[in-house]
Formats: C-alpha cells, structure tokens, sequence
C-alpha cells in the first residue's frame, strides 16, 4: 500500500484501521500502521518547530543567481547537486545535512533546477542556506541543457522495467556548464538521496592519480556485470555515478564530458542505466577509485549494509527511499534529523506539500 502525503492522509489511515476488526486484519497491517504513526510524527514534530504559520509569500530576489555574487570570491571548489521536484525535498535534507556539520568545506554551491520545479520553491533553497549563513547558487534547466534534447527515462531491457529521473542526466551537462564559466580547481557531484555526516573538504584534496574522475565502484551484481560487458568495460571495474569527484583544472575533463554527453544522447537504446553507462563508457580507463566512505550505499533490502560509521556519506540506493512510508530500516533516523531540521526552517504548508510530491507516483 504506498500513501501519498495529503492533508490528514496519515489521520485517515489510522482511523479507518480502526473500525476493521483484529479478527479481520491482515498479517503485516500493524507494522504498515506503525510505520503510518513515525511518518506522521515526522511531519507533527516539524509543525510544531517550525514559527511560521500559512503560505508563504516567496520573493524571486531571495534566490542569489549564478554569477551575480559582487564582491564574494571565486572559491578554488564547488559542490553540484541536481535536482526534480519529486526529489526536492532530499535535496534539501542533504543540504541541510551538509550545511549542519561543524567544521564543513567552503566551496561553492551549486544546484541545478529541472522545469518541472515550480518557482515558488526556489526561495526555500534560500532559506535554508540563509539558515546556515551560506549563498546556493541556483542554475534553472533552460541555462544549461539544450532545448533540443531529449533523455530516455526508462533503464535498458535487462534492467527490469526500471526508470530514472530525468534530471540524473543533468550531471553531465551541470559540469559542461561550471568548466565553460568557472575555473575551479576541484569540483564534486553528489546525488540527492543522501546524507552527509561530516566535514567534505578531504574529498577536494583526495590523490586522484592524474586520473579524470574519482568514483566509488559498483556493488557486484548480475545487472552491473550484464550493463558493464554489454559495453565491454569490466564489471569490477563498474562505477556508481551518485558522487563524483571531478579534477576541473585537467585540460582532458572537457573531452571526457562531451564525450559522454554525445552517448547519453545519441545510444540511449543501447545503455542500460542511461547516463551511469555514458559515463563508464567515456571515463573508460580514466577512474580513480573512491573511497566507500564518500559514498557508503545503503540498500534497503540488502540485510547487512556494513557500519554507518564508516560512512561520510551515506547513499540510499535503489527503493524505497527513507521518506517513502514503506522504509522501515533503522537508518531512516540519520536521515529523519535532518528531515525534522528541515520542517523547522520551512513554512508548514510548504514542508507539507514538499514531503507530498516527493512520494507521488
């Protein structure tokens, strides 16, 4: 049963479950209704951090756009996220979960907006830095990706019938984008189904070997070993795309990134997880292997996932996601902090309508 957060959805549920006689229930009826009850406290507890109340009236001019920082100075690192509505509001937990960590990297930060993001929650991108006294510089979808493209959102044949975001290929065009107006050093790219659990800056700093990309390896599986030899790579050698760190100051990046821009665009039909395929293919030889604990994949129905303390980065792979009411791992906590953290800053009605698209089908 998958529940989409409505007004008094959660209150509804609980109510109707009690009028069904316990002679009546199903089996797994009272672990989905405790799982109902922690949803629900996660939205009462944030209501009553939050001090607004009522819709908010967003202003443009809390959004600080890209290149319009005056006097700030161009920082040696940035950090880039890209983002769609539904994963708006993992988005801003990460945020808040990087921002949160005392000390944490300077670097610039960058988001980059698909379409379908309405405007009204640009401002909340503001908020939340200004909570944390850091400037997010916003990239809307028209400003980096090409009005001609288009993306396949659905994996290859032999994955399942599985999708992804569209914005998962905004990645290569976000980082055509800063090497073209910015002349950073080190850039690094993280996915927004994640936490962060400490200060980043050792990433910007990490050895890559004179190599163009530094990413952590894929989980051996038959889907990598069928998505790497399908394009002749090696399936040990298979990297997850989720956090990159990327050498910006290397004169063959460029190359690279067109070059796995030209097969995302050009042999959708034959890539099987689309952009993480284009990628493996055009950094073929050219990766340095990242440490697991800048990206420590959490799968929710692995029964082991190894220490989290072992990871800066917690990455939530694969379905469901911790803000999804089916996820019952005990992880969902280092996840649901920053989730309460997140509703006090908000207005209430904006939390509220975030959390609700950010589980709609």
């Amino acid at each position: 049963m998958r529940v989409v957060r409505k007004a008094a959805a959660h209150e509804a549920v609980l109510e109707a479950a009690k009028s069904c006689p316990p002679a009546d229930r199903q089996p797994d009826l009272d672990p989905f209704l405790s799982l109902v009850r922690e949803d629900l406290t996660i939205l009462e507890s944030a209501r009553a951090l939050t001090t607004s109340t009522g819709r908010a009236d967003y202003r443009s001019n809390w959004v600080l756009p890209a290149g319009q920082l005056g006097a700030e100075r161009e920082e040696r690192h940035c950090l880039f996220l890209c983002v769609n509505q539904k994963y708006f509001l993992s988005l801003l937990t990460f945020l808040c979960s990087f921002l949160g960590q005392a000390p944490q990297s300077q670097c610039r930060i960058f988001v980059f907006l698909d379409d379908d993001v309405p405007r009204h929650l640009y401002g909340t991108i503001a908020m939340v830095g200004a909570r944390f006294g850091r400037s997010i510089e916003l990239v809307p979808e028209p400003d980096f990706v090409p009005r001609e493209v288009e993306h396949r959102e659905d994996y290859g044949f032999f994955a399942g019938g599985g999708s992804l975001a569209r914005a998962a290929y905004f990645r290569l065009y976000a980082a055509r984008w800063l090497l073209q107006r910015h002349s950073f050093a080190r850039a690094v790219y993280i996915d927004t189904d994640t936490v962060c659990r400490g200060d980043l800056s050792p990433m910007f700093e990490l050895d890559l070997h004179g190599r163009l990309v530094a990413a952590a390896t894929e989980d051996y599986s038959l889907d990598v070993i069928d998505a790497a030899t399908r394009h002749g790579l090696d399936p040990r050698e298979y990297f997850n795309s989720g956090v990159l760190v990327l050498p910006m100051d290397d004169p063959g990046l460029s190359p690279a990134i067109e070059a796995a821009i030209r097969v995302a665009e050009r042999e959708q039909e034959r890539l099987m997880f689309q952009d993480q395929c284009a990628l493996n293919i055009a950094f073929r030889g050219k990766v340095s292997p990242l440490p697991s604990r800048f990206n420590f994949f959490l799968r929710p129905h692995r029964e082991r996932n190894g220490f989290l303390e072992d990871g800066l980065i917690l990455h939530f792979v694969d379905k469901p996601k911790p803000w999804d009411i089916v996820f019952d791992r005990t992880y969902r906590e280092e996840w649901r902090v920053w989730a309460l953290l997140l509703g006090s800053i908000l207005p209430q009605s904006i939390y509220v309508d975030i959390f609700a698209a950010a589980n709609r089908d």
